[in-house]
């Protein structure tokens, strides 16, 4: 599975929303595959191994000895294993032996009827009743993936569809993701006439353009993927022209023109740290740019030997309570310690959750709203 289609599943979100920029990235070097990555390929193997087994697609001889080979890897954690069950289960919960009519893991789907050379991979495919299921396992922590209208998952059921199609009645799509370290299940469900209809009248339109190269370039938060993120002249100009001003008071802005920015302040913060990044790579590559170098930042003072220093202050008459600091295990590896069900029993009593800080999100987020002072006092007449 290390082939990717131009127009993969994975960068839809990119060449659907600026199309020229897959092949404007094209001949752009891919950086080493990241550790993050690696992790999560070992994941999704040690997942996909687990799911295998509970669906006795797999002996006890041949899973045992898989799951000893996983765990030598280097980054291999317990972690891993406790995930792959719950993705497991969850998966054979979604249905029963009288209403399964399919099932497919780890299969390549090809979509290149509305996608020129379009291809993909799918963690987990099902056709329950008249419902094409597709489960997506997200093993990252770093960004929350949401399915609604996810059009990775999309391209998935799509695929899917022009293979199965022709065998079973589906009606319905049914899409998940699974991402056990940030506690995300998050599904998306639609018709199968509206998958097949956004395909006909935008997914082909936008990917003839990006397979030519064609359209135009857009920035937004799907700029987070691409490989000419740091550069990109678009982009830079969206950022840099953030806001016009044409509030009547020049020298002050509205609640109203504060509320417009915010939302696209995060993508600000991200293209700045895309451009630093950017430009010490480039800076380490023995390229020059105006006005900037390279210099040894701060560092700070390590033991080279923890051992050696111990032996060396005990050896002049230090006592190990006054080189050494105690502390109790915080309450995540303490959980982790004693175990949930345990940790529950004995400590559940003795821990306390204090309100969190004030946080500015969007009206969209789900937390409820605090109450502020001033609210106290909105219905008083004075």
């Amino acid at each position: 599975m290390g082939v990717h289609a131009l127009l993969s599943p994975s960068s839809s979100k990119q060449w659907l929303n600026c199309p020229p920029s897959i092949r404007f990235c094209e001949d752009i070097a891919e950086k080493d595959e990241s550790v993050y990555a690696k992790e999560g390929t070992l994941a999704h193997t040690v997942a996909e191994t687990y799911l295998l087994f509970y669906l006795e697609k797999m002996t006890k001889r041949q899973f045992t000895f898989k799951i000893n080979k996983l765990k030598k890897e280097k980054l291999f954690s317990d972690e891993m294993i406790e995930h792959a069950k719950g993705y497991a289960n969850y998966i054979i919960e979604g249905y029963t032996d009288t209403d399964l009519y399919a099932f497919y893991i780890e299969n390549k789907v090809d979509y290149s009827t509305y996608v020129p050379e379009g291809f993909g991979f799918v963690d987990c495919i099902s056709i329950v009743n008249d419902t094409l299921k597709i489960i997506d396992y997200k093993y990252g922590k770093g960004v929350q993936v949401d399915a609604y209208e996810n059009t990775q998952l999309m391209l998935y059921a799509l695929g899917a569809f022009l293979e199965l199609g022709f065998l079973y009645d589906i009606r319905n799509v049914e899409m998940s993701i699974y991402q056990p370290r940030l506690d995300n299940i998050s599904t998306f469900k639609m018709d199968i006439n509206d998958l097949l209809s956004w395909a006909e009248n935008e997914l082909s339109v936008k990917a003839k353009l990006a397979y030519e190269g064609a359209g135009s370039f857009k920035s937004g938060e799907h700029c987070r993927w691409c490989k000419a993120k740091g550069f990109c002249k678009t982009r830079a100009k969206q950022n840099i022209d953030l806001y016009e001003n044409n509030s009547k008071n020049i020298n002050q802005l509205s609640f109203n023109d504060i509320g417009s920015i915010l939302p696209l302040l995060d993508d600000v913060k991200r293209w700045v740290e895309d451009i630093k990044a950017f430009a010490l790579n480039s800076l380490s590559d023995g390229n020059k740019i105006d006005g900037y170098k390279l210099v040894e930042g701060r560092s700070n003072r390590t033991y080279s030997s923890e051992n050696d220093i111990i032996e060396t202050l005990a050896n002049v008459g230090y006592k190990d309570d006054e080189i050494f600091e105690k502390s109790i295990l915080g309450i995540s590896k303490m959980e982790k310690l004693l175990g949930k069900k345990q940790f529950n029993e004995l400590l559940s009593d003795y821990i306390v959750k204090p309100p969190g800080k004030p946080t500015l999100v969007p009206v969209s987020d789900k937390r409820e709203e605090i109450n502020t002072a001033s609210d106290d006092f909105k219905d008083i007449c004075i």
